[in-house]
């Protein structure tokens, strides 16, 4: 149904290969059967990785390394029943994404397509250059002085500081530049609703991460909008891997 091939499934551990635009797809799909399949044991968790990798990449390397996010970043870091999400290009990971399956009752998947399609390129639809992805990281890098955001890392924002605003700054000068119109109203807000979900942590309730830092700063990643940038350019022919 989504164009993979099954290497191995047995027990409850599965590991497939799929062409990129279905893989999280795919990977959603299983983890609603699980939840049917387990709906009278409330204590089952899913835990999973999705890596993106090169079809030319060792694949002993893309093994382990989604072998990591799987123990180390979905089940240790976020605590069970998380989603890891991985970009590997020229042997380094470029993208770790973190997330658990559900966020504020939306499926987290679902929450990223929304992403995903704002950064499509479209003739008819207001649409945000992908640029600006590293416009956001720029700014809150300098802010929260993390000048090497490396993948998997969470910035502390200076306390009361309005993150939402200068994310509806950036984004309604974006949607307004591509467009030639004023989209401030019908566009920005929603957008800047679901950037803004998409950057806060979403860990388990079995784990003791925060989305919040101490005294009132908050916590935020880049790592959703780097992904969301990612499947963006591979549905417009622009992605390298």
């Amino acid at each position: 149904e989504h164009g993979g091939q099954t290497i191995y499934a047995g027990g409850d551990d599965v590991l497939a290969m799929h062409p990129l635009p279905e893989a999280l797809c795919c990977a959603t799909r299983l983890a609603k059967c699980y939840r049917q399949a387990f709906e009278n044991h409330a204590d089952a968790t899913l835990s999973a990785t999705v890596l993106f990798a090169h079809v030319r990449s060792p694949l002993i390397a893309v093994i382990n390394e989604a072998h990591r996010l799987l123990d180390n970043v979905a089940k240790d870091e976020n605590g069970r029943d998380s989603l890891a999400v991985g970009i590997l290009k020229s042997g380094e990971l470029n993208c770790q994404w973190v997330t658990t399956w559900r966020r504020e009752q939306r499926d987290a998947v679902a929450c990223l397509n929304d992403l995903v399609t704002f950064l499509k390129s479209s003739a008819t639809e207001p649409c945000l250059s992908s640029a600006i992805v590293y416009r956001i990281r720029s700014t809150l890098s300098r802010l929260c002085e993390q000048h090497l955001w490396c993948p998997g890392s969470w910035g502390e924002m200076p306390a009361g500081l309005d993150v939402p605003a200068l994310l509806r700054a950036e984004i309604g000068h974006s949607l307004e530049i591509r467009t030639g119109e004023d989209h401030m109203d019908t566009h920005t807000a929603d957008l800047t609703d679901r950037v803004w979900h998409l950057m806060q942590r979403s860990p388990a309730p079995s784990s003791n991460k925060t989305t919040k830092a101490c005294c009132g700063k908050v916590k935020v990643g880049l790592d959703a909008l780097l992904l969301a940038r990612f499947l963006a350019r591979t549905v417009n022919g622009e992605a390298d891997a």
